[in-house]
């Protein structure tokens, strides 16, 4: 009897030791929690918005350069550490303009030299009596719900923006056509995060994400990259000889989804876009999208566009005429809107040619298009930045 007795009372101590322990292991998991989490917020808090990552600064090689007409193999990419792409800073004694768009914007694989809104921040700056500042956040896949987070954030952010370029359209277009008459769920978290590559932890709902340890966290997992870089020219070659295989075998349609509902959804963020920048007192300009697409392609072109055609689904595919056709909507759409609410507008569409003069992909520029592209908005901007700007200290 005494011994059960004797073995109960240990196996109650030893339950009560481990109780203990783990209650000690919890509480100091929790304080040890709460002293990283409150370090982070005072030394290294997110409480900012970037399109792109900051502090970037590599030198790549875009294997599409043996596939694509008008590129070079390698580039340089850079961002400050205000997270866009300029070679001045934004300044009360400069005037500044921000470049929102996709990869269009972005030119990622043309070098930091040869992308447009370089290029135009140099024209600008050799003509103007004053200093000119271009800051590129284009960045790729983003479409127009992402560009009207971007000027409400970024504008406010970075004080001294005069103008807003936008050159939008054809991301919205290719992801109407990938949700097929399906209704965009997409959250308005989900957005933000598609959006800034950095930004405030209080944008998150879930109790968890709104910690600077998860912040932190994510950012350990992300980084800029260059995407086509595990790719040899060669097997790059081979995925586009491929796609174009399965193009050749499928049938071509003319008939493109009903897309109502997705240029309604467009126009109305284009709209606030506009409202907003009158709120902020920024002028906005809108730029229409080209694309190479077009009736009538030959081989050689439609290769090259391969990659923005969706999927060959059942047998069947979007002829080139009907993604012309689709892209183009939105491109009325954008000068409807310019047009009755009095913003100025840059139709690009209208006046590059549908070749590869312009054009290395469905959409992308080369080198001598973005000279064009440079060119074409120079021409319409020096006519708007006609006065130095006085900025509020």
């Amino acid at each position: 009897m005494e011994r059960d007795l004797e073995k109960n009372s240990l196996l109650n101590l030893l339950k009560s030791n481990m109780v203990i322990n783990i209650t000690l292991l919890a509480c100091s998991f929790v304080v040890a929690f709460l002293i990283a989490e409150l370090t982070l917020r005072i030394v290294s808090p997110h409480k900012q918005f970037s399109s792109l990552y900051l502090n970037v600064n590599e030198q790549s090689v875009f294997p599409g350069y043996a596939l694509y007409p008008g590129l070079n193999e390698q580039f340089t990419y850079t961002s400050n550490h205000l997270g866009y792409r300029s070679n001045h800073l934004f300044g009360k004694d400069s005037y500044g303009i921000l470049a929102i768009g996709g990869s269009t914007t972005e030119c990622v694989y043309l070098g930091d030299e040869n992308g447009w809104t370089q290029l135009l921040e140099t024209r600008l700056n050799s003509t103007s009596n004053q200093a000119i500042t271009v800051g590129n956040v284009g960045s790729a896949g983003l479409a127009a719900p992402n560009h009207y987070l971007q000027l409400k954030h970024l504008v406010p952010q970075y004080k001294y923006v005069d103008m807003v370029v936008v050159l939008v359209g054809v991301n919205d277009f290719l992801k109407a056509l990938q949700l097929n008459g399906v209704q965009d769920e997409m959250t308005l978290e989900e957005n933000y995060r598609r959006t800034f590559k950095d930004y405030p932890r209080a944008v998150n709902k879930k109790w968890y994400r709104k910690t600077e340890l998860w912040m932190h966290m994510r950012d350990v997992n992300n980084g800029w990259k260059n995407l086509f870089g595990h790719l040899t020219p060669d097997s790059l070659i081979s995925i586009s000889n491929s796609t174009m295989e399965m193009r050749r075998k499928a049938i071509k349609t003319d008939a493109l989804p009903d897309l109502l509902i997705y240029l309604d959804g467009y126009e109305e963020y284009i709209r606030d876009m506009v409202s907003l920048s009158n709120q902020y007192k920024t002028k906005l300009v809108l730029i229409t999208q080209p694309v190479l697409w077009h009736e009538n392609m030959s081989d050689f072109e439609e290769q090259l566009t391969i990659f923005g055609i969706p999927p060959t689904i059942d047998g069947y595919t979007y002829s080139t005429k009907a993604l012309a056709e689709g892209m183009e909507l939105y491109n009325d759409r954008l000068r409807m809107v310019a047009d009755e609410m009095n913003v100025t507008i840059i139709d690009l569409a209208e006046v590059l040619p549908k070749d590869t003069s312009i054009f290395y992909d469905y959409c992308h520029f080369n080198l001598e298009g973005a000279e064009r592209v440079a060119d074409t908005v120079y021409d319409h901007l020096k006519l708007l930045i006609s006065e130095p700007i006085v900025h509020d200290n």
